[in-house]
């Protein structure tokens, strides 16, 4: 699992002069397997399943939900594309990985574009989880307490409890997932959506959002601390959001 579609591309195809020849791909046999578990661009997964087959190899895109500790849990959620039969192949090493496994379809860029829409879809309630949040604390009332009625209630996703717990608690050091990585993801995203002529004006402010966070210091944080974001615009004390560990 790779950052970005740069990375992905650097350590399995090489990079400028070497392109082709440092890459993991020339020391790859025909018919191997690449099994891309990475969040980038469909574009991106496009051209490396292209690269793969005028090598004779294979691509697979299996991009996952879940942080760090559900993949030391083997709890992952693993969203699959790519030949059929290549999938049936390395299918061991999903059980191995994860609780379930989607199949998307053919094309290997269909699951990194699931995995962005996760993606932004969770960014979306961390930047509402946060507002509501600060609400509930400006007017006096125990977050966690308030936090604890809703994902009682309408709200008990996973993305609700375990962030929402985070910024009740503002704990926000970095768990895996920083504002850098997130940023990367929603403008992925927001790419997709230009190119489908689809507006997604809540992840516009999203992204100014995690801007905002990175021009205050927060590069380092875990993306929950748009919930600190939310706080000092809120015009909470100083000292709320500041717990970092």
């Amino acid at each position: 699992m790779l950052p970005d579609d740069d990375a992905v591309h650097d350590i399995v195809f090489g990079r400028g002069d070497q392109l082709g020849i440092d890459g993991l791909a020339s020391s790859l046999m025909p018919g191997a397997v690449h099994l891309s578990m990475s969040t980038i661009s469909t574009a991106a997964a496009a051209r490396f399943a292209r690269e793969h087959t005028r090598c004779n190899q294979h691509y697979i895109a299996a991009p996952v939900f879940g942080n760090p500790d559900a993949a030391k849990a083997r709890e992952l959620f693993i969203i699959a594309a790519g030949e059929p039969d290549r999938v049936d192949r390395v299918r061991p090493f999903f059980d191995l990985l994860g609780q379930r496994t989607f199949y998307t379809g053919a094309d290997p860029a269909s699951a990194n574009l699931v995995k962005l829409a996760g993606k932004v879809m969770t960014a979306t309630a961390l930047e509402m989880l946060g507002e509501v949040l600060s609400l509930v604390r400006k007017r006096g009332l125990d977050a966690q307490m308030v936090l604890d009625i809703l994902t009682s209630t309408l709200f008990g996703s996973r993305v609700h409890k375990i962030y929402g717990a985070k910024i009740a608690a503002q704990r926000y050091a970095a768990s895996g997932f920083i504002f850098p990585l997130a940023l990367k993801d929603v403008r992925l995203a927001l790419a997709e959506a230009e190119a489908a002529s689809v507006p997604m004006p809540s992840v516009s402010v999203v992204r100014d959002r995690l801007i905002a966070g990175m021009a205050r210091g927060y590069e380092d944080l875990d993306w929950s601390a748009l919930g600190l974001v939310a706080a000092q615009d809120a015009g909470l004390p100083a000292d709320v959001g500041v717990n970092q560990t």
